[in-house]
C-alpha cells in the first residue's frame, strides 16, 4: 500500500501540472479570441500524444526505465513550457500539449502496468486510488484557477507545477527503480479486436467526450458570459463528484474480474 500512495502521489503532481496548463490554454485562446476550432484542434494533439506514447511504450521501456523517464519528463515539459513567454502562437501550444500527453501517458502506462501485474486481487481498487488521485490533481489545478483566474501569471504557475513534480519523482525513486515491466508480444489480429470492440468503442466515446469538456467547455461557458474564475470554480465542483465515485468503481472490478469477455 505504501508504494501504491508513492505512485499514486506522482500521477497527482503531473495531472495537477497538466490539467492546470491544458485548462489554462483552454480559457486564455477563448479570452484572446481564437476560433472555436483552433482551439478544439490545438488541444486535441494531448489525445495523440497519449495515442504515440502507448505505441510506443514497449520500445521506450526496452531502452529506459521509468526513473529515467519521469525525470525526463518533467525537464521536457519545463523546456517546453517556456516557448510560451516567448511566441504565443498555436503551432506552439499544440506542441505543448502533444508533449504533456506524451510524457505522462508513457509514465502512467508503465506504473498501471506494474500496479496490474503486482497486486492482482486488489487491482481493481488500487488501480482507480491511483487514477484518483490523477483525478484530484485534475479538480485542484481548476481550483488554482478559480482564485487566480487566467492571466501572465498563470504560466510561471504551470511552471512551478511542473517542478514540483520532482518532489514525489525523488521520494518514490527507490520504488520507481525496482519497477520492470515484461515486454509482452502479441499480434492485434480481428479476433482480438472483435472480441474487445464494445470496449474500444466505449473508450473512444469516452476520449471524445473528455476531450470536448476539457477543450471546449470553458469556450462555451466563456461565450454565455461566464469569467475565467466561473469557469474554474465549476471545473473544480464537476470534478470533484466525479472523483468521488472512482474508489467504488475500483470495488466493482474486483468483484467481477472473473467475467469473461
Amino acid at each position: 500500500m505504501k508504494n501504491i500512495l508513492k505512485y499514486s502521489f506522482i500521477i497527482f503532481s503531473f495531472a495537477l501540472g497538466s490539467s492546470f496548463l491544458i485548462s489554462t490554454f483552454a480559457i486564455d485562446l477563448k479570452l484572446k479570441n481564437f476560433d472555436e476550432t483552433l482551439i478544439g484542434f490545438s488541444l486535441s494533439f494531448f489525445g495523440l500524444g497519449v495515442v504515440v506514447a502507448s505505441i510506443t511504450h514497449n520500445i521506450i521501456r526496452e531502452k529506459f526505465n521509468l526513473f529515467f523517464t519521469l525525470i525526463s519528463s518533467v525537464i521536457i515539459q519545463f523546456l517546453i513550457i517556456l516557448l510560451i513567454f516567448f511566441y504565443f502562437k498555436i503551432l506552439i501550444i499544440l506542441l505543448i500539449t502533444f508533449v504533456l500527453g506524451f510524457t505522462n501517458h508513457i509514465n502512467f502506462l508503465t506504473i498501471e502496468t506494474h500496479i496490474s501485474s503486482q497486486y492482482k486481487k486488489n487491482s481493481g481498487f488500487y488501480i482507480s486510488l491511483f487514477w484518483s488521485s490523477g483525478g484530484l490533481g485534475a479538480i485542484l489545478g481548476s481550483l488554482i484557477i478559480a482564485i487566480n483566474g487566467v492571466n501572465i501569471t498563470s504560466y510561471s504557475i504551470a511552471l512551478i507545477l511542473i517542478i514540483f513534480q520532482l518532489v514525489p519523482i525523488l521520494i518514490a525513486k527507490s520504488s520507481v527503480m525496482n519497477i520492470i515491466i515484461e515486454n509482452v508480444k502479441f499480434s492485434l489480429s480481428y479476433k482480438v479486436i472483435n472480441n474487445i470492440k464494445f470496449i474500444l468503442l466505449c473508450v473512444f466515446l469516452l476520449g471524445v467526450s473528455d476531450a470536448g469538456w476539457s477543450s471546449l467547455f470553458p469556450s462555451y461557458l466563456i461565450e454565455k458570459g461566464f469569467n475565467d474564475k466561473d469557469v474554474g470554480q465549476i471545473n473544480f465542483i464537476a470534478g470533484t463528484l466525479v472523483l468521488i465515485i472512482y474508489p467504488f468503481v475500483g470495488k466493482l472490478i474486483d468483484k467481477t474480474r472473473n467475467i469473461r469477455i
